[in-house]
């Protein structure tokens, strides 16, 4: 009897063995298919969240993106687009908050920074706005809003040399744009520059830009040119 139960026993722990150990396998084949319905959820939820950003449903898209960041936490995007989403709605405050957590999941992301920029910069903190434009063209040089941005700070602010540096850099990062040529112009008539604040405006209206009436009337009249 003692060593029939001792082969029993002995049975007991090689089943619960390979038990465990099929649950084991069963658990690690499951685990890849877990992962993409959960990618796949976080996509569709993204993707909803874009849908109705899009038609201004802007309560209806943060529902979506925080089912996404629930299902992802790490999805950077989007906390940057649910902030934008705050952002359109007023809630500066819940805007600030996720595109700084956005810039905490991924440091190296410049299009929440450029936003954290325009948001100070409507709030009339220019030193934290420049501050935040100029972390952006850091780390990723190329990122022509951060330059055209912090130029429209430093013009404001009456600093016309560090503004044509910036519009200057906007332009040959986006050559096809009016924008920067238009935002020259107006920095050249403050400087008093004619010929090239003209130039500017008409390279700026080449490219498709509209200028201000007020704008064009303040060059003739400073000038004293009608075109």
């Amino acid at each position: 009897m003692i060593f029939c139960n001792q082969l029993s026993t002995r049975g007991d722990i090689l089943r619960r063995r390979i038990l465990k150990e099929a649950f084991i396998i069963v658990s690690l084949l499951i685990m890849p298919f877990n992962f993409c319905y959960a990618q796949n959820n976080a996509e569709d939820s993204f993707n909803k969240g874009m849908e109705y950003a899009k038609k201004n449903m802007y309560s209806q898209a943060i529902v979506e993106f925080t089912k996404t960041i629930k299902i992802d936490p790490t999805y950077v995007e989007v906390y940057h687009y649910r902030g934008s989403a705050y952002r359109d709605m007023g809630d500066m405050v819940a805007a600030i908050k996720d595109f700084s957590k956005a810039i905490e999941v991924n440091p190296k992301y410049p299009r929440s920074y450029v936003e954290l920029g325009d948001i100070y910069k409507h709030e009339g903190n220019t030193k934290k706005a420049i501050t935040y434009y100029s972390k952006a063209t850091r780390i990723d040089p190329n990122y022509f809003p951060a330059y055209n941005n912090r130029g429209l700070v430093y013009y404001h602010i009456g600093k016309f040399d560090a503004a044509l540096l910036d519009f200057n850099k906007t332009a040959e990062l986006w050559p096809n744009s009016g924008i920067p040529y238009y935002n020259l112009a107006l920095v050249y008539l403050a400087k008093k520059d004619f010929d090239k604040s003209w130039n500017s405006l008409y390279k700026a209206e080449t490219l498709g830009i509209t200028p201000r009436a007020e704008f064009v009337e303040d060059l003739k009249k400073q000038s004293g040119r009608e075109k």
